[in-house]
């Protein structure tokens, strides 16, 4: 009877502490995929994406969310590129 308190107990931990990684997980303010965090050096790269592009610079998070797929998939090319 008490292990089964027990497991209730873990579930019950175990899916606050799941849920508690999903909401901060969201709630980063600077845009990442595919793991590159936004920094400065994300910062360079995407500068030298849109030289490269030839697009005027505008930041990162108001671009259309087509835009910023264009991006990232120019970046999954470019692993360490920057001028």
């Amino acid at each position: 009877m008490q292990s089964r308190g027990r497991y209730r107990a873990s579930l019950i931990l175990a899916g606050a502490l799941a849920a508690s990684a999903l909401l901060s997980a969201g709630a980063a303010e600077e845009p990442s995929y595919a793991g590159h965090h936004w920094d400065a050096r994300e910062d360079q790269v995407y500068r030298a994406y849109l030289s490269e592009q030839q697009l005027e610079y505008r930041e990162f998070h108001t671009l259309s969310p087509e835009q910023q797929q264009d991006y990232w998939n120019w970046r999954a090319r470019h692993p360490d590129s920057a001028s």
